[in-house]
């Protein structure tokens, strides 16, 4: 199951299998927020069978995160279970009250394509590597930027991908997994893609399958300054890089579609094999399903990620990153100096141009909690401060 939740509903999609495990078609659950908060009966409206029996749909749906306390419609996203390349929107009105769905919101999107395992040290073999599981989504997640003002939702998944970060087939030299995110606008009309990129390796060759570091189950999160943060897990067998945790990102003032450099969060030198079933020599070493990246309700603008990572020979553990965001810039005072002795002397102090800002989440206006922290000064020595 997924979980998204917002002021009125909690959002929780499916895939649903029969009792010989076989994949059946993929369902979705609005939850009524106030049904749960407050004691009960619990109000769940169900919707089945969303993806036309694996036809077209969205496939393993992500219930959407949305902390605009202004919010009246939900969401689901999901790759399309029938096709590559396209992602399904399904829209939900009046989720505090009796929801409804609507169809498909279909988006195309850059291509993609079926994935091998992702090979790391010790597991040089196809039926050694972590198991991609598919092109689902991990996570999705609307949110404001409070600089533009524009809200948009924000999703990423892993995709097989050539040395210049396009879509592949399998290829014995170049294949790789690379991380896929994007940005998806004017979500209340016809929504589209404003601008995706992918985490990928973008050099190098090898002679053993799908060798080169590859980028595993990607979640992403945009905070109210409109920057973007990933997080995911990274692995190759040549070099020898264990599962670890990347994180990475990009300002909201970088290109469209570009990324800041990626860094390894979280190194591991312990190499991982699980086989899940029993037939073949490891039908799958299964690298669990798991990625989540968020903004701290705090401030709405620290980012927190929490991803999987081999901790010992033969086991994950979850490793929670804090990512800042950048700091304030410096600021220069007017008058820079005040006489001994002085009384009531006014001093402005203001920031300088640049990439970094100072930034206050501001108020919510229809009446929701808010953050917690903003924007504040202290000053010593007989000074006070009058206002910010």
């Amino acid at each position: 199951p997924s979980l998204g939740v917002d002021a009125n509903a909690l959002y929780t999609g499916c895939n649903m299998f029969n009792s010989s495990g076989a994949y059946q078609h993929s369902s979705v659950f609005v939850i009524r927020k106030s049904s749960v908060t407050g004691g009960g009966p619990i109000v769940v409206t169900g919707f089945g069978n969303v993806d036309n029996n694996g036809t077209d749909g969205p496939y393993a749906p992500r219930g959407v995160d949305n902390d605009d306390y202004c919010a009246t419609e939900g969401y689901f996203i999901g790759t399309d279970s029938g096709y590559y390349s396209k992602l399904q929107i399904r829209r939900v009105s009046t989720p505090g009250g009796t929801p409804t769905l609507s169809g498909n919101l279909t988006l195309t999107v850059a291509t993609t394509t079926a994935m091998g395992r992702q090979l790391h040290p010790s597991n040089t073999t196809q039926a050694r590597g972590l198991d991609t599981v598919d092109d689902r989504l991990f996570q999705a997640s609307i949110h404001k930027n409070k600089i533009t003002g524009i809200s948009s939702l924000w999703t990423a998944h892993h995709v097989e991908v050539d040395a210049t970060c396009a879509a592949t087939t399998y290829n014995a030299t170049t294949a790789r997994v690379g991380a896929r995110w994007y940005e998806i606008g004017a979500l209340t009309g016809t929504p589209s893609v404003t601008q995706f990129g992918t985490v990928c390796t973008t050099s190098g060759t090898s002679t053993v399958w799908n060798s080169l570091r590859g980028y595993l189950f990607p979640t992403v999160a945009e905070t109210g300054q409109g920057h973007m943060a990933l997080g995911a897990t990274y692995a190759a067998s040549n070099p020898s890089e264990y599962a670890g945790v990347a994180v990475t990102g990009r300002l909201r003032t970088d290109t469209l579609g570009a990324l800041e450099a990626v860094t390894l969060a979280q190194t591991s030198s312990y190499t991982y094999r699980l086989c899940d079933g029993t037939s073949g020599a490891c039908p799958r070493n299964r690298w669990g399903d798991y990625s989540f990246t968020d903004v701290d309700p705090n401030d709405d603008m620290t980012v927190w990620t929490f991803q999987e990572y081999a901790n010992a020979t033969n086991s994950w553990a979850v490793r929670a990153t804090q990512l800042k965001a950048p700091p304030p810039p410096a600021a220069t005072a007017n008058p820079t100096t005040i006489p001994q002795g002085a009384t009531s002397q006014t001093v402005v102090c203001t920031r300088t141009s640049g990439t970094n800002e100072f930034f206050d989440p501001g108020t919510e206006s229809c009446g929701g909690p808010g953050w917690a922290n903003h924007i504040s000064a202290t000053a010593t020595n007989n000074v006070a401060v009058n206002s910010i």
